[in-house]
Formats: structure tokens, C-alpha cells, sequence
């Protein structure tokens, strides 16, 4: 009798939490596909041109190509909202991207004192500033200031819109952009400051959007000679996991331009609700699954204010795959920077393989998304992942952090995707003196990502120029991606 009574509980705790398994995987489904639909409303009925990243746009209008609606009031005000709505839906995006896109649609409508969405705004006193040249340079300097709000960084925007987007450029050009890149972080940090709980508005305590933390106890570690062939490896699988990147979503690009993005918009709305609710179910499905995931003490982070998530794990514990699919972007790749060990090779190779399938597939959607945070992400997966295994093959070489290398894995990434090289390792010094180390692996990645395919940009340009080549100023959109 005992016995079946003990079955019959057994049987309604199993029932009782698959029930539970499925309702929670409905609800997160449905909320992250509400998002994602809110966020391609924006793009798919409302302006085209506020999709992606808007950095190829960008760089294609500063060199003489004339983007229809790029730079219009309507295209900043769709791109706001969407990218909002786009990375809470829990996509594979950044804000850091369409950032750069909101600076130079801000510079380009502030510089002409006029709007065509607006007809009565016209500020005669900005007539001087009515002319290709000057609109030019404000866009400029708008995309350093987009680059500086995002990470705090004046010099690195500077730096970005000089080595990645401008073909031309002057003196007077570097010391404006960087008296605005210093406006941009002194209005962000004295907002910043006030909004956050508990906070003071002018405090300037919150220098920056994307906080990478301290790294000040690895830093003391310092690192030696022998370490360098391990920072050029990392280099190399990080221009290699770039060019895999660009040539998988070059083909993803195609295949959706030919049966999407040439149909009704309703049709890149479901698309973009599709990839959305998929992203969520895997990432419910990998975070609470047992055996997928593991549980890591807390006591090995070096930062205990990081966000995590401790679902179906102890008391002191948190669940590994969880805290880096379900945090904001900025706290996963905190995580995997800062937590001293405890990350199951498992996990990071499993996260890895699934993030990087889900953002090639993913970028390109109708919604507002950028490249940045998803780069360095991957690269941070990857680099710790190799910190890791060099830690358990070679003991006794003092230094070796799974937390540096995870960064070193970030610019390797970014630099693999994007080959930038002296920007990429300003943004990333925030918080850390390991310039050679950075700057190492990110001209290693740049230099084999060049070896296997195009930059980033170029390549996504190539695939959309025969069609923007041959539309006119109507039809130039998302729908000729």
C-alpha cells in the first residue's frame, strides 16, 4: 500500500512539473513574440529603413551614396522603439549598432535646423550649415557620439568613425568629434547617474552604458612571454569565427532576399515573430533542462553584484546557462569575464555552437539590431573556453585568467567580424591596462578574417548594391535587402 501510495506522489510531482515546464516555456514564448512583433511593426510597416544596424547606411551616405529616409526624423523615432523592443524580446542583438544609426540622425536633423516630417521647424540661423559638406561632418561626428554613449569611450568614437566609417577627414574634424564624443558621456553619466535606484543627478557615477567591471585582481596577475603564442590563437579562431559568421549569414542574406524580403511585409513581420519566439524556446529549453546545465557556486565570482538566475539550483548557486541567455547582454558577458571558474566546458561549447547559429540566422530580420554585444558575447564564450583549457593543461604558468582571456576573446571576435583593430581596443581598455595583449589579438583576427572573406559591412553591402543600384528612391528598403 505504501508503495503505490509513494508511486501515485511520484506520478503527480512528475505531471505537476511538466505542467509547470510547459506553461513557463508558453508564457516566455508568447511575451518575447509580443516583443519581437512590436519591434517589426516599426520596421516593416512603419519605416524599412530603421532595420538592422543602419552602419553599412551610415557609411555608404558618407561616402557619397545618397540612403533614402536614412537620416530622417521617422527613421530615428522607429529605431528607438524598435531597438528597444527588439533586444528585450531576447533576440541575438545590440543596441550599440543602431546607436551609431540614432547619432547620425540626430547630428543630420540638429545641423539643418529643419524637418521634412516637420514642414513649420526651420531655423533660418542654421542656414549656414544647409550643405553637403557640413551635413557630412556632423553625421561624423554623430556616429563617434553614438560609439562614446555606448561605452564611454570618447576617443574610441573618434577613433571608430575615422577608421570605420569617414573617407574624409581633417584636423578641424578630430578635435570637434572629440568635444562631442566628451558632451555625449558628460549627458549620459549626469542622466545615468540620477535614473538608477537610489541615485544623484551630476554624481557622474555611471561613466557608461556597457560596463565591463574591474579587472584590477587580474591585472596583479600579470602574464608572461609563453602567454603570447596562446593570445595569437585566440586571435586566429577569432578571425576564423568571424569569416564562418559572414559567410553563413552572406547565405542566410540571399536566401531571404530571394523568398522574404521581396514579399509583403506581413511576411517579414512573421518572419521576424518566428525568429524571435525560436530564439526564446531554445533558450528556455537549454536553461531548463537538467544535465543541460550546471550549477556554479557563487563564491568563485570576483563581482557579486552581478545578475544571475539560480532556477532549479541550491541555495549559493546559480544555473550557468541561464545567466547567460536570460541577464541583459552586458551582465552574460560580465559573467563570464568575472566568475573565477565553475563554467562547464559543456556549457561553453553548447552556448557557443547554439548563440552563434541563432545570430547568423537571425541577423538581418526586419527589427533594429546591431553587431556589437552578439560579437562579444561569442568572443567571450570562446576566449574563456580556451583560458580554461589552457588553465588544465599548463598549471604552473602563473597568470593564465579565464576571465582575460575571455576579453582577449571579445576583441578577437569583434575584430574578426567587423576588422576594426585600433578602436576596438580603446573600447575594450575600459577597466584594464592589458593594451598589447588587446591590441594583439584583435590585428591577429583582423588579419585572418581578411585572409577567408570581406568585412563585415562590405559584405552586406555587395549582397544589397544590385538592388539599390536599381531602385529609385521609393523602393530602396528593406524589401530590396
Amino acid at each position: 500500500m505504501n508503495e503505490r501510495i509513494i508511486k501515485t506522489q511520484q506520478k503527480k510531482r512528475i505531471s505537476k512539473a511538466v505542467t509547470s515546464y510547459w506553461i513557463g516555456l508558453t508564457t516566455l514564448v508568447s511575451i518575447s513574440g509580443v516583443f519581437g512583433l512590436i519591434s517589426t511593426i516599426f520596421v516593416s510597416f512603419v519605416e524599412p529603413a530603421a532595420g538592422g544596424s543602419g552602419i553599412p547606411e551610415v557609411k555608404c551616405y558618407l561616402n557619397g551614396v545618397k540612403v533614402p529616409r536614412l537620416i530622417r526624423f521617422k527613421t530615428l523615432i522607429c529605431k528607438a522603439f524598435g531597438v528597444i523592443f527588439s533586444v528585450g524580446s531576447g533576440l541575438c542583438a545590440g543596441r550599440e549598432g543602431p546607436m551609431v544609426h540614432l547619432g547620425a540622425a540626430a547630428a543630420a536633423g540638429l545641423c539643418q535646423g529643419k524637418s521634412t516630417s516637420f514642414p513649420c521647424i526651420d531655423v533660418n540661423i542654421l542656414r549656414p550649415f544647409r550643405n553637403d559638406k557640413m551635413k557630412r561632418d556632423y553625421i561624423t561626428g554623430g556616429v563617434a557620439a553614438g560609439i562614446a554613449g555606448a561605452f564611454g569611450a570618447p576617443i574610441a568614437g573618434v577613433l571608430f568613425s575615422m577608421e570605420e566609417v569617414a573617407s574624409f577627414w581633417n584636423q578641424h574634424l578630430t578635435w570637434r568629434n572629440l568635444f562631442c564624443t566628451i558632451t555625449t558621456i558628460t549627458v549620459v553619466n549626469t542622466l545615468m547617474s540620477g535614473l538608477k535606484e537610489g541615485g544623484t543627478f551630476g554624481l557622474f557615477s555611471e561613466p557608461q552604458l556597457v560596463v565591463l567591471g574591474s579587472f584590477e585582481s587580474q591585472i596583479n596577475k600579470g602574464y608572461n612571454l609563453s602567454q603570447f603564442p596562446i593570445f595569437a590563437l585566440i586571435g586566429i579562431f577569432g578571425g576564423l569565427t568571424g569569416s564562418l559568421f559572414i559567410a553563413f549569414n552572406k547565405r542566410v542574406t540571399i536566401l531571404r532576399r530571394k523568398f522574404i524580403l521581396k514579399r509583403s511585409p506581413i511576411v517579414w513581420a512573421i518572419e521576424a515573430v518566428l525568429f524571435t519566439c525560436l530564439t526564446a524556446a531554445i533558450a528556455y529549453v537549454l536553461s531548463m533542462t537538467e544535465g543541460v546545465f550546471h550549477c556554479v557556486d557563487i563564491s568563485y565570482s570576483s563581482d557579486n553584484d552581478l545578475k544571475r538566475f539560480a532556477f532549479h539550483c541550491p541555495e549559493g548557486t546559480f544555473n550557468d546557462m541561464s545567466s547567460l541567455f536570460y541577464t541583459p547582454s552586458e551582465d552574460a558577458i560580465k559573467n563570464l569575464l568575472h566568475v573565477n571558474s565553475g563554467y562547464s566546458y559543456q556549457t561553453l561549447i553548447l552556448f557557443f555552437v547554439t548563440y552563434f547559429i541563432l545570430l547568423s540566422l537571425s541577423f538581418g530580420i526586419a527589427v533594429p539590431s546591431g553587431l556589437f554585444i552578439p560579437s562579444l558575447i561569442m568572443g567571450s564564450c570562446m576566449g574563456r573556453l580556451i583560458g580554461q583549457f589552457a588553465q588544465y593543461l599548463l598549471p604552473d604558468v602563473v597568470g593564465i585568467d579565464p576571465g582575460t582571456f575571455a576579453l582577449l576573446g571579445a576583441a578577437s571576435v569583434l575584430g574578426g567580424v567587423m576588422r576594426l583593430t585600433i578602436s576596438l581596443t580603446v573600447i575594450l581598455m575600459e577597466g584594464t591596462s592589458r593594451l598589447l595583449s588587446l591590441f594583439l589579438v584583435g590585428l591577429v583576427a583582423a588579419v585572418f578574417h581578411h585572409l577567408f572573406t570581406h568585412h563585415c559591412r562590405h559584405q552586406r553591402g555587395c549582397v544589397r548594391s544590385s538592388d539599390r543600384l536599381h531602385s529609385d528612391h521609393r523602393q530602396v528598403g528593406w524589401r530590396h535587402l
